[in-house]
């Protein structure tokens, strides 16, 4: 599918042999692509294999990505198998410990890396680590006469970009700091729909 809006165009693929699986999706202002994702994935992608499993490792075995925001290209490959295998090999260990392992297990069986696409020099490799956030899910308890707020700490993975000589940057900081052109873009991109 190719859709044009003014000088902004949205190009989608997606292909589905049973085995192999490919998907496009970007979003271009003339010849400059703003950002794309694309996958590949195989395993035992029918649809029938999708409905009758109840792992995602039933059905996909490895994966590899891109994800590319203006001149910076993320890609990855990871083996979801080996991942699933950690976590369940971790089931019984604390949700801080399940978390941690899984960031082990990431680093041991994926690959991630950031690539400036206007010379393809590699900037950082994208890491996960183990995060939480110490109010995370918090629900009110209400006793019949007062409510209280309870809080319990959430876990979870963040990326980090990790240069060549060492230093690391939070993914969402270098964001947040490095695409105001790109926001504008897309600002400019919704104004169409309007």
């Amino acid at each position: 599918i190719n859709l044009v809006l003014g000088a902004f165009s949205i190009k989608t693929l997606v292909n589905n042999d049973g085995v192999n699986l490919k998907s496009e999706f970007s979003i271009n202002k003339g010849t400059d692509q703003l950002l794309s994702l694309t996958t590949n994935a195989n395993g035992n992608l029918t649809v029938d294999n999708g409905k009758n499993s109840d792992d995602l490792v039933d059905v996909l075995k490895n994966a590899n990505a891109t994800f590319e925001i203006m001149d910076i290209k993320l890609a990855g490959k990871i083996d979801i198998k080996a991942i699933s295998d950690a976590e369940k090999a971790s089931s019984s260990l604390s949700e801080s410990e399940q978390n941690t392992k899984l960031a082990e297990a990431f680093k041991e069986h994926a690959s991630f890396v950031a690539i400036n696409t206007t010379d393809n020099a590699v900037i950082a490799k994208v890491e996960f680590f183990a995060d939480y956030d110490p109010e995370g899910d918090c629900i009110w308890n209400w006793d019949g006469q007062t409510s209280t707020e309870i809080c319990s700490p959430s876990y979870y993975l963040s990326p980090r970009l990790v240069f060549k000589d060492g230093s690391s940057i939070e993914y969402e900081t270098f964001g947040d700091t490095g695409f105001s052109k790109l926001i504008e873009d897309l600002e400019e991109f919704s104004a169409e729909f309007e």
